[in-house]
């Protein structure tokens, strides 16, 4: 399965934290063209049958 926006996606076997169940770690390639100065946050939402739900949210801020 390719992620919807990832450059790579990749199984971690018996991930120790996760308490050594395997993970999936995806990685992805973003930029951020023109932001303004300021707090922003970058959301994602996922969900499987297999797994269930993802929802993950990184908070940045731009100085200016």
């Amino acid at each position: 399965m390719t992620p919807c926006f990832g450059a790579s996606q990749r199984t971690l076997y018996a991930f120790p934290p996760a308490g050594g169940k395997n993970a999936i770690l995806r990685e992805w390639s973003v930029t951020l063209i023109a932001v303004t100065p300021g707090k922003h946050a970058l959301r994602y939402r996922s969900a499987s049958r297999s797994v269930g739900s993802t929802d993950a949210t990184w908070t940045l801020i731009v100085q200016g």
